[in-house]
């Protein structure tokens, strides 16, 4: 056993104990956390034994006869395998589109049609690129078939499920060309296949799930071009292809979702700044830079322009300011709930001061939606600094209130059973936004729905069976841990570079008002294709004889 692998166990150990203890950190002494978080170490380093044990078990019989052969050419083609990754998809979540045909109808997709009805004005606050093209399809459903329920349907049907499909299909292929085995992809594909809780994200009609799409498809064109192999870095039209899709996928992610220019531009930054050499000795490295300020660019033109040409509202500030108007919410909560005020009066009525017919009893402790509600962002942009230093007092003069008050926010990511919210995905909501549309959830398979809809609910209680545990999208983030630990402590370029999109999208969850499936699934789409980098990176040297297929 070497020195790296001692710190990776220990390191990957104790760092994961860290992030289990955050469910269960509240109003519990330092002692009692302490306790916690070496017993959890000690269980972490027992799974990690276990799964490196089942590792070499299943390396020895599925890699090791390859380890002294030489493959130039595979049996199937890469194209191929797509293709059957993509059917197999589409054959295991059509029983989930059928139980909720045309799709749940619900999260931001009925303001979304209300706005390009023209109940709502148009607002940056929703991507206007995805506003359209919901409203467009359902619009023709209703001229073509005099049914908007059908133009639903082709949206879920073609945009969220054929095109999830294709970008994991896509993803694995790629894998594939890098010799991990197809065995494994094929349980990836299953696994994906049958998830409930991926079955009923894929059919619930939100932006995100777009997102997840087309960021995930961003990221494995970026390995293609920054990583070719010998051959496909000869090929020039195959080098131009790709960066042009690189574009167009970072573009559509940006305009998918508001935080996505964030992403983008704090990448930039670090690429350029960890990697800055590579900028005069590497031409494929320049052009990518290049096309990533370009994204960004125009993304932030057509930010500015679209208000101005749609005669649509700008977004409102006060969403990036989630978790300290949570914060401050629940801080003078539990202040009005004390018989020993914390609060002078004076400091009260400031803070007070920021918020529209407050009202305490609709605070929500895993959600920030009310709150941010009542919020006046026009009061902080008249005296930004103030608000900061007021805010600052605040969390300081109780400070276990300001960290329960986040962590509330952010630990149903890692144990979706304390979220309240897992049934909302199977919901349609804002019912009555859209009469004249009637758009209904029409089960063609009310058995399956009820399957999906049990389990929903299921996972939101603490008795959750085990064997729905195993589709918690937390096992993504905790995979996505242990990856920058093996990947820093080995220095593996590449793994690395596949982590820093996923993790800066991460950083900006950790930042919003509540924790939904729907935001985790961006990640957990990305899954299947983390876990074969890992065992890639894991597996490159002992096969470094071995050839990309021709």
């Amino acid at each position: 056993m070497s020195k790296k692998q001692i710190r990776l166990w220990l390191w990957s150990a104790s760092i994961l104990a860290v992030f289990n203890i955050l469910t269960k950190i509240n109003d519990q002494s330092l002692t009692g956390i302490v306790v916690q978080l070496l017993l959890k170490t000690g269980i972490n380093l027992i799974i990690i034994f276990i799964l490196i044990l089942l590792y070499n078990i299943f390396y020895k019989k599925y890699f090791r006869k390859f380890k002294s052969k030489r493959i130039t050419k595979s049996t199937y083609s890469s194209s191929r395998i797509m293709l059957i990754f993509f059917l197999l998809l589409v054959l295991f979540w059509i029983p989930a589109f059928l139980a909720l045909f045309p799709g749940t109808f619900g999260a931001d997709a009925p303001i979304q049609l209300a706005m390009y009805d023209g109940i709502y004005p148009l607002s940056d606050h929703q991507p206007i690129l995805h506003t359209f093209l919901i409203g467009g399809l359902i619009h023709l459903g209703d001229v073509l078939f005099k049914n908007s329920n059908i133009g639903l349907a082709i949206y879920t049907f073609v945009f969220q499920i054929c095109f999830c499909a294709y970008s994991i299909s896509y993803s694995l292929s790629y894998l594939y060309k890098r010799q991990v085995s197809l065995k494994l992809l094929l349980l990836l594909i299953i696994f994906m296949g049958v998830n409930p809780i991926v079955q009923s994200l894929i059919c619930y009609v939100t932006k995100d799930i777009m997102f997840a799409a087309t960021f995930l498809l961003f990221i494995v064109n970026c390995c293609e071009y920054l990583f070719p192999s010998d051959r496909l870095r000869r090929n020039k039209r195959f080098l131009k292809i790709t960066l042009i899709k690189i574009g167009l996928f970072g573009f559509l992610s940006i305009q998918l979702r508001s935080q996505g220019i964030y992403i983008f531009i704090v990448a930039l930054l670090i690429l350029l700044i960890c990697w800055c050499r590579l900028f005069k000795e590497n031409a494929l490295y320049k052009e990518f830079i290049f096309m990533q300020i370009f994204v960004i660019g125009i993304s932030m033109l057509i930010t500015m322009i679209t208000p101005y040409f749609l005669n649509s509202g700008y977004r409102d500030s006060r969403e990036a300011l989630s978790v300290p108007i949570q914060q401050i919410a629940t801080i003078l909560k539990k202040d009005l709930e004390r018989d020993n005020k914390l609060l002078s009066s004076n400091i009260y009525d400031q803070a007070i001061s920021y918020f529209e017919n407050f009202d305490k009893d609709r605070i929500d402790q895993y959600s920030a939606d009310y709150p941010k509600s009542m919020f006046l962002t026009d009061k902080v942009k008249e005296n930004p600094i103030g608000f900061l230093k007021l805010y600052i007092y605040l969390v300081f003069s109780d400070l276990p209130t300001s960290v329960n008050s986040y962590l509330d926010l952010i630990t149903p990511y890692f144990d979706f059973r304390l979220s309240p919210y897992n049934g909302l995905a199977i919901n349609t909501s804002f019912e009555d936004l859209n009469p004249n549309r009637n758009i209904k959830t029409y089960s063609l398979f009310p058995g399956y729905y009820q399957y999906l809809k049990d389990v929903l609910y299921d996972s939101s209680s603490l008795n959750c069976p085990f064997w729905i545990r195993i589709f918690d999208p937390a096992i993504v983030l905790y995979l996505i841990i242990f990856m920058l630990i093996y990947s820093l402590i080995y220095k593996r370029t590449f793994s690395l570079f596949v982590l820093l999109y996923p993790i800066l999208y991460i950083g900006t969850m950790f930042l919003g008002p509540v924790s939904l499936l729907r935001y985790s699934f961006v990640y957990s789409l990305e899954g299947p294709f983390l876990l074969g980098v890992m065992i890639y990176s894991i597996n490159n040297q002992r096969f470094k004889n071995r050839l990309p297929i021709k």
